[in-house]
């Protein structure tokens, strides 16, 4: 029998619109309306932030597509009035959602709001992206597998559980039941990176569905100046390499994996991410097949 094909590895960032990249990744991209085609000329997935405040339109969904090759794949974020409960109109997303929140018929129904208006990039979705709030803890556990069980194959999800009760045995068991991936997520701050120090915000790696999906996220607003990095995460990186090579060798079969840097990571996020790109660039198919090689941001 022969043996699984390698999974399709997509490298990209969290966003791909912040004004810091004007003057540096966007450098000679003159209207707004062409930084999405640009950034599909260097990476091959993003994941979308912007849903998380609001379900986009059918006529930004379509555009997405229009601007993007066919190889090209989208992650796009729950809406907070899902994972966090409701939000006011210019009010902060709370830190933990309702009791029942998730049970709730209204919850579903913003739930699937959102795939329906991600239809015309269905043929390009990876997964959306659920980032609940620090606060909501495995207490929650039969609410979330109440969710799990209603939204069934609306769309592939990612979970992002960053409460410590979750990192159990019995979380994995959940999420591997509704083919739910668990979403790794390091959010060491700048010292633990640069010192290649393992930390609890490393983030877990267990695979529960048929994809892997992390998160290089950093600790939240450490770099105030996001033109540039501001040291080099190489060697953090080629461990996240190795981990993520392990997991698929451990796991045959594994369809794809999903990999996205932000700006708080190392201080600016195009490099980085292609500095990882170019350290599983020989791993790397995209739908089976060895992709175009990626430009350099240099060149």
């Amino acid at each position: 029998m022969a043996a699984p094909p390698d999974p399709a590895w997509f490298i990209g960032l969290v966003g791909f619109s912040y004004p810091e990249w004007e003057n540096t990744f966007y450098r000679g991209v003159r209207k707004s309306v062409h930084r999405l085609a640009h950034y599909a000329t260097l990476f091959n997935t993003v994941e979308i932030n912007t849903t998380f405040y609001g379900v986009p339109t059918a006529k930004t969904a379509r555009a997405w597509r229009d601007m993007t090759p066919d190889g090209f794949r989208f992650c796009v974020k729950m809406p907070r009035d899902v994972t966090h409960g409701p939000t006011p109109p210019g009010a902060l997303a709370s830190n933990e959602p309702p009791i029942g929140h998730l049970l709730r018929d209204e919850t579903l129904g913003a739930a699937r709001r959102l795939v329906e208006a991600i239809e015309p990039i269905r043929a390009k979705l990876g997964a959306v992206l659920m980032q609940f709030p620090r606060r909501f803890s495995a207490d929650r556990r039969g609410e979330l597998a109440g969710f799990l069980e209603r939204f069934g194959g609306a769309a592939p999800l990612a979970v992002e559980l960053r409460h410590d009760s979750w990192r159990t045995p019995e979380t994995s068991a959940l999420l591997s039941e509704h083919g739910a991936c668990w979403v790794a997520a390091d959010e060491s701050p700048r010292r633990d990176v640069e010192a290649n120090e393992a930390s609890a915000t490393e983030g877990a790696l267990g695979p529960t569905a048929g994809f892997l999906y992390v998160r290089w996220l950093g600790r939240h607003g450490q770099f105030p100046d996001r033109s540039h990095e501001h040291f080099d995460p190489t060697a953090r990186l080629l461990r996240w390499a190795e981990r993520l090579r392990a997991a698929v060798r451990e796991h045959p079969g594994l369809g794809a994996v999903y990999g996205f840097f932000d700006n708080d990571f190392a201080g600016h996020a195009p490099a980085t991410a292609q500095r990882f790109a170019a350290i599983v660039g020989g791993t790397a198919p995209v739908g089976g097949s060895r992709p175009p090689k990626q430009r350099s941001l240099f060149d």
